[in-house]
């Protein structure tokens, strides 16, 4: 039998995170931890489920130097994301942190990878055909 989709993560912050995907219930789909989501979407075949796109944009930003640095690369990496989730037939699930309802961060850093994935959040959404918030276990759509 083949496997229903492929789970791509969007980045491993050590073994926590590699034993959640491996031990969590989804054993039958195929794994992939990248932070080329673009890539990863347009060579999507079947159902992918992105499980963890808050830690994204937090590794592009490490990538880049972007924390205090230059933001232009985390801004086209988007750019790039955005476009490839137009672009696929895949059906593709997203699980991304609501970031504009906490505590405003302390730092220019913080406050930039906030407004970027909440900015990415918005953008995905408006390319999506359903969108729904999870809060305290209900289910809202959008």
């Amino acid at each position: 039998m083949s496997p229903p989709g492929r789970t791509a993560r969007a980045t491993a912050r050590g073994p926590r995170g590699c034993g959640r995907t491996a031990s969590g219930g989804r054993r039958h789909w195929d794994t992939a931890e990248t932070t080329d989501l673009a890539e990863a979407i347009r060579g999507a075949s079947a159902p992918l489920l992105i499980d963890g796109l808050g830690t994204w944009p937090a590794a592009v930003f490490d990538e880049h130097g972007a924390g205090e640095g230059d933001r232009a690369p985390v801004a086209a990496r988007c750019d790039e994301l955005v476009a490839a989730w137009r672009q696929t037939p895949a059906p593709i699930v997203a699980v991304s942190d609501e970031v504009g309802m906490g505590v405003v961060p302390a730092t220019a850093g913080g406050r930039a990878f906030r407004d970027a994935l909440g900015r990415l959040n918005e953008r995905l959404a408006a390319e999506s055909e359903y969108v729904a918030l999870v809060v305290a276990g209900r289910l809202l759509k959008l």
